[in-house]
């Protein structure tokens, strides 16, 4: 209702109470003889004079008491801002006129800045309707409402403003919020752009909660982080506190690095000493570097090196160089084998693997591989030939 015509409204009810109290003296004592409503619009008469009923009952002698009472039970009704009580002086007794003047009521419902859920979907979350009378309180709670929607989904929002103008048209501000930075946190050997190149959120783009946690999970994957060793904080942005938020990417780094020694003894080697050690993220780019030695009874190493971001598109370097040496043994049908059943075998050569990301579930990988074969049976040395082999495996 607008502003004006409420003013307009309101300036009767307050002559009636100049009037009221002009007549007081007049009508103090006076049998009541009938009892009247003006002013009221969306709610009926018949409940107004029901509140007051055993108050101001026809036939009853008027109190100036009465009318106070009547007029606070009636606005205890909710509907009206303002209710005032007059007299006049009929046959018989007065007539006691109550003048109102109803709240404010809706007339539309509207939405501004929400991209996320449209205005059907938050006109279902909200209890406020056209028709309804304006209750701050009532609007309260929907600004809670709509931002618990928007948190059900993984997103944040910020309800700016919420307020109904003269035409009764209430209006709900929102803003949604925006990353306004990603920052990590608790690096140490790890070179951050590790942990970018797993991150695909860009700034200016919704905050969306499942969006950063699929994005964790393959900073996680990358296993140079402990369990539970990645972790988030949200923060009110620099450029703009409402609208903007900073992601806070916390890491705690695992102890990447892995080293073992063993003896072991067979029949055909005797004593082995075997030595490995491994590092999973070498010169901080997570690299993975893994040697493995044998000496004694045989003798053989193998050296292994992937590189996780040979280029920018994602391509991977897998180096694989073996030189190992076994004492093998015929299987035949004799019981009892002796040393003639026995003759050593060495490989000698390695492999070399690119692959390179077509999308979030296909790669596609090229292999070479060159063996070199000698064995003390054949007395001499088969040179195999190269290999290539192209591959689509599914990605992690």
């Amino acid at each position: 209702m607008p502003k004006a015509m409420r003013t307009l409204m309101i300036a009767p009810v307050l002559l009636a109470i100049i009037a009221g109290a002009a007549t007081v003296a007049v009508g103090q004592g006076e049998l009541i003889g009938e009892v009247t409503v003006e002013g009221n619009d969306y709610v009926a008469r018949e409940p107004i004079l029901d509140v007051v009923k055993d108050i101001l009952k026809v036939g009853d002698v008027f109190t100036p008491e009465n009318a106070t009472q009547a007029q606070e039970l009636i606005l205890r009704m909710g509907y009206f801002d303002d209710v005032a009580t007059s007299f006049e002086t009929i046959e018989g007794g007065v007539r006691v006129v109550i003048t109102v003047v109803e709240k404010q009521r809706l007339t539309k419902v509207m939405f501004a800045g929400n991209t996320v859920l449209g205005d059907e979907q938050l006109g279902d979350v909200v209890l406020s309707q056209p028709g309804h009378v304006v209750d701050q309180r009532a609007i309260r709670r929907d600004v809670a409402r709509v931002v618990e929607s928007y948190e059900k989904r993984g997103y944040i929002a910020h309800v700016a403003e919420a307020g109904v103008d003269a035409f009764g048209v209430l209006t709900f501000v929102i803003d949604e919020a925006r990353l306004e930075d990603i920052i990590i946190e608790g690096l140490k050997r790890t070179k951050e752009f590790v942990v970018r190149g797993e991150i695909d959120l860009e700034q200016g783009e919704l905050f969306q909660q499942e969006r950063v946690t699929t994005n964790l999970r393959r900073i996680y994957q990358l296993q140079l982080f402990e369990a539970g060793g990645v972790e988030t904080e949200i923060r009110p942005g620099k450029l703009d506190p409402i609208k903007g938020i900073i992601l806070v990417i916390k890491l705690k780094e695992a102890k990447t690095g892995k080293a073992a020694a063993a003896i072991g003894y067979s029949s055909l080697d005797n004593i082995v000493f075997m030595i490995s050690a491994s590092e999973n993220n070498f010169r901080g780019r997570a690299e993975r570097v893994s040697v493995s030695l044998e000496l004694g009874g045989r003798q053989s190493y193998e050296l292994s090196f992937f590189e996780p971001y040979l280029f920018d598109n994602g391509t991977t370097l897998q180096v694989n160089l073996y030189d190992s040496e076994r004492r093998r043994q015929f299987v035949g049908g004799a019981a009892v084998s002796t040393s003639d059943d026995e003759f050593d075998e060495r490989r000698t050569g390695g492999d070399l693997t690119l692959a390179r990301p077509l999308d979030d579930h296909r790669a596609l990988s090229v292999r070479l591989r060159s063996v070199e074969v000698s064995s003390s049976f054949l007395q001499g040395t088969v040179q195999l030939p190269g290999s290539s082999a192209v591959s689509l495996p599914p990605r992690p």
